[in-house]
């Protein structure tokens, strides 16, 4: 079952991202966009508990995150959007 980016995030874990993030703000402290990832992901995920899949909750919620569903990707849209690339 494919778990994309951001289940692979909830399986290393917020703290990483995280840690990761401030290493790049360092890195580069005239781009903003690594500060507030870091205060995102602080205030919406580690001050909540939602750390990783270890913790229950991250991105998606555990042990049945929503990507496992096979309908997850699918959309209201999927034939307009089918009819669209084809016509592409």
């Amino acid at each position: 079952m494919p778990i994309g980016s951001f289940g692979i995030i909830d399986v290393s874990g917020m703290n990483t991202i995280i840690n990761t993030s401030k290493l790049q703000a360092k890195q580069y402290p005239d781009d903003s966009f690594f500060q507030k990832l870091i205060d995102r992901l602080q205030t919406e995920f580690v001050d909540k508990g939602k750390l990783r899949t270890s913790s229950c909750a991250g991105f998606y919620s555990y042990p049945n995150p929503k990507y496992k569903n096979l309908e997850f990707l699918k959309s209201k849209n999927d034939k307009i959007i089918s009819i669209n690339l084809h016509i592409i």
